[in-house]
């Protein structure tokens, strides 16, 4: 995604130290940091066991008919009685035996309607479904049977591409180049709106967008990451930030110049060697999950090597180049074009396609071209 219109820079240094003076910062030596700063340490991969890690995973085989057939998936939300994915821009249910419920909602322009689901979050005390219609600006509420409940505009800013809902807060984030993202927080109840903290620049002409922000909730503490920012946070209940672990990449980092195009659609500075882009943050109550790739010439769209780094949060330990291997079954195992989705501090949910377990005697009666199979991995 490239930024089009024009806009002033501006450099606000002082809102940095500003947001880490709100509240105490713990001792940097006492949290876990990711180090991915070191192209021979990036390039030194190895294999731990899932098993030596304390990870079970359960296969769920999702019901395939006419009525959900899956593509793509691109969300996957968990209840306590369900399964919510969205795929092809649809939100569907599923209960935890994989059976097919409903669709939720209806794709439209209509005013009870979504052009197309591109982010969801579920209010579990309320039974509602909150469907992010990006594209028409705007958000849908269902109950959980689907029933329209309320509809309500976005904030305006469009890189606002994502939200989150926590307790009564709706937070939305997006993709932004700067080194503090914007962060708003909607009270559900009283629609009232403040803002956590705001970037320290604007973004110019041509630029290419790559500030991604990933939040997460482990054990009722809301975590906060944003490329860009070494940081990982944790959110206060007065909504403070608060160090709570690292992503080291130092000179690994992307530049501002180096992915603002100019003229011939080349970079305003030629890239400097190999940078880090953060793709994807999980989050659990032992470990972090960073997904990334080493790219050479972001802006002349040349190939990228996805790699997938782990920090055990306890001990320390992190390893910047890993595979989480399965000792019975390959394609169970945790690698770095793995698509993980956070539950809570102790599951995380994936899926495989269906192709990909046909052969094994793991699920009974699957064929090639059934819908996907939901991989949960939990922790006893």
């Amino acid at each position: 995604m490239v930024i089009m219109e024009s806009r002033f820079v501006v450099v606000i240094l002082f809102i940095f130290s500003t947001l880490l003076s709100c509240n105490k910062q713990p001792d940097k030596k006492e949290l876990p940091v990711i180090n991915l700063n070191s192209i021979s340490a990036i390039n030194d991969s190895i294999t731990l066991s899932l098993d030596d890690l304390g990870w079970k995973e359960k296969l769920i085989p999702l019901e395939t008919n006419d009525s959900c057939l899956l593509a793509d998936i691109s969300v996957i939300c968990e209840s306590i009685n369900n399964y919510w994915i969205v795929s092809n821009g649809e939100v569907l249910k599923f209960d935890k035996e994989g059976r097919y419920d409903r669709r939720i909602g209806k794709v439209g322009q209509g005013p009870e309607e979504y052009g197309s689901a591109y982010k969801i979050q579920l209010d579990k005390k309320a039974e509602e479904v909150y469907v992010m219609d990006y594209f028409g600006r705007k958000m849908v509420v269902y109950d959980f049977n689907g029933k329209f409940i309320r509809t309500f505009r976005l904030p305006e800013k469009e890189f606002m591409a994502n939200f989150s809902l926590y307790g009564n807060t709706l937070y939305y984030h997006g993709i932004e180049n700067s080194l503090i993202p914007t962060l708003l927080a909607e009270d559900i109840k009283t629609r009232k709106m403040e803002t956590i903290c705001s970037p320290d620049r604007e973004m110019e002409v041509g630029e290419i967008m790559l500030g991604n922000s990933f939040m997460s909730e482990v054990n009722d503490e809301i975590y906060l990451y944003h490329y860009f920012n070494d940081t990982i946070y944790r959110i206060t209940p007065e909504k403070k930030l608060e160090a709570a672990g690292f992503i080291n990449m130092k000179n690994l980092m992307f530049v501002y110049d180096e992915i603002i195009l100019v003229g011939d659609k080349t970079a305003k500075m030629k890239q400097g060697g190999p940078r880090v882009l953060v793709d994807n943050f999980i989050n659990t109550d032992n470990l972090f999950f960073v997904f990334y790739r080493l790219c050479d010439e972001m802006a002349a769209g040349a190939n990228s090597s996805p790699h997938l780094a782990v920090c055990d949060k306890i001990s320390k330990k992190e390893y910047a180049n890993v595979a989480l291997l399965h000792s019975a079954e390959p394609a169970l195992s945790i690698r770095n074009t793995s698509k993980l989705f956070s539950a809570d501090g102790k599951r995380i949910i994936s899926y495989i396609q269906a192709d990909a377990l046909a052969e094994t005697d793991l699920v009974p009666g699957l064929k090639e071209d059934d819908n996907p199979v939901l991989v949960i991995y939990y922790k006893e």
